[in-house]
């Protein structure tokens, strides 16, 4: 970032990642930027110079361990006494933080079935649950609009679907600005599945450009 925080410097060379859980949009993508291999980034025109594929392994385990690309997002609308809404961030350490997460899986998971012309795969019972190991709050501004997010090292637990959606999707909300980009680290195998967890339950494709 600039000194006045109003622009962001690239280097000579730099890359983008654009994950989905559907290999068709970025099949379609990746085909339009080989025909046409420049993005407009603010008033620059970047020219792309590499494309690839990154196929992400189905997980079979029910943990995982995330680092964040780009701050995870989660929060509630809420509404004062004058009946004004307003936006309530949550952090790692909340509760809700954890149910909002979740929940936003299975909302993801349900439309991406529904967009295929299939039934919901069933879960497990298992609830989803959260170990921040390191995080880090983000404050940024977009199109004058506050968003505040998290980045660092998350483990986290529940159903092999979902946490693959997560890998594919983006954690959290606002994915579709960038927020909640993840990818996955090698789990310790000191890592406790459960153990690790308090009661409170805090405890395949994607594509670059350069």
């Amino acid at each position: 970032m600039s000194p006045d925080k109003h622009r962001i410097r690239f280097s000579s060379h730099s890359g983008i990642i654009i994950s989905s859980p559907i290999d068709r949009i970025l099949q379609s993508l990746a085909k339009r930027l080989l025909e046409h291999p420049i993005l407009q980034v603010g008033s620059v025109q970047a020219a792309v110079t590499d494309i690839h594929a990154e196929t992400l392994p189905a997980l079979t385990d029910n943990v995982v361990r995330l680092r964040t690309m780009s701050p995870i997002v989660a929060y509630n609308t809420m509404q004062r006494l004058d009946q004004r809404k307003y936006t309530l961030y949550r952090d790692p350490s909340d509760p809700e933080f954890t149910r909002l997460l979740s929940e936003n899986l299975h909302h993801k998971l349900a439309g991406l079935s529904e967009w295929a012309g299939q039934p919901v795969p069933k879960l497990s019972d298992q609830p989803l649950r959260i170990l921040s190991h390191h995080s880090q709050l983000r404050i940024l501004k977009y199109r004058d609009i506050i968003i505040k997010g998290y980045d660092g090292i998350f483990t986290i637990v529940g159903d092999p679907v979902l946490l693959q959606l997560g890998l594919e999707s983006g954690i959290g909300s606002k994915n579709s600005q960038g927020f909640g980009c993840v990818t996955r680290l090698a789990t310790p195998a000191t890592t406790p599945k459960e153990a690790s967890f308090d009661a409170s339950g805090h405890a395949p494709t994607r594509v670059g450009l350069s």
